[in-house]
């Protein structure tokens, strides 16, 4: 359902791309599914860096859900138009709602005005802290097990995320349906070869076409059972430029 309701989304985006220019993206749709917006809404913050806001018309009462971009809270946004909610709710990363389906409409193109006032450019950066800058020397299984004390990852306690520029691509293709990256890099002289899957990453395909890439990761054990061998992994966060040494825009 969701990997459905993200394709019809990206779809009606690339049919008015002149949508994202109000800094916010607000789509609705009678057949989804309201206990999945929120996720598919997160997913297409990550792929169009601003806030997203999707709704499921299918009742007499239409759910709405909210995710966003850091620089933005996008409760304060909502709230600015509340008068059109018969329910609110939320915190400035995430919020609900309902409205009645003939008034969504209205609260779209009020919602669009008021991103425009208040959103920039620039609060629309997405900025990640980066733990380390790894040389190829440390994408290895000792790196790994140096890391394993700090396990679990979860809440309160994020995986640690990672940055080199000392990779070339070697090979990458779409799996997934087309919706992820796999990828094969390889340091300058070849002697070095490294694994990567890049989770929704398939439209950023096109920025692997060079000799040399920036790479913003976490480092995680992939293990080939067939072939009874185990070696670093590598989940891309990013093929964006990074601008600062610990921060990324992705």
């Amino acid at each position: 359902i969701g990997d459905r309701m993200l394709k019809e989304a990206v779809a009606m985006v690339e049919a008015d791309p002149t949508m994202l220019d109000d800094r916010v993206l607000v789509l609705s749709s009678p057949i989804w599914h309201s206990g999945v917006i929120g996720i598919t809404a997160a997913q297409l913050v990550r792929q169009y860096k601003v806030p997203v806001i999707l709704m499921s018309a299918d009742g007499e009462l239409a759910r709405g859900s909210a995710r966003t971009v850091p620089g933005v809270n996008c409760y304060e946004l909502l709230s600015e138009c509340s008068e059109y909610f018969e329910g609110f709710g939320g915190h400035k990363e995430a919020a609900g709602f309902s409205v009645l389906p003939s008034r969504i409409a209205d609260f779209q193109k009020a919602l669009r005005a008021k991103a425009r006032e208040m959103i920039q450019d620039e609060d629309c950066r997405f900025v990640v802290d980066i733990d380390a800058v790894l040389t190829v020397d440390q994408l290895s299984m000792q790196t790994i097990r140096l890391l394993e004390p700090l396990m679990p990852y979860g809440q309160g306690n994020p995986e640690p995320v990672f940055y080199t520029n000392q990779l070339k691509p070697v090979d990458f293709k779409t799996v997934g349906n087309g919706q992820h990256l796999k990828c094969t890099f390889s340091n300058v002289d070849g002697s070095v070869m490294v694994d990567a899957i890049g989770f929704q990453l398939a439209s950023k395909i096109d920025r692997l076409y060079k000799k040399s890439v920036e790479l913003v990761f976490n480092l995680d054990i992939n293990s080939h059972i067939e072939k009874k061998m185990t070696g670093p992994y590598h989940a891309i966060q990013s093929l964006e430029k990074v601008l600062e040494k610990h921060s990324y825009f992705s």
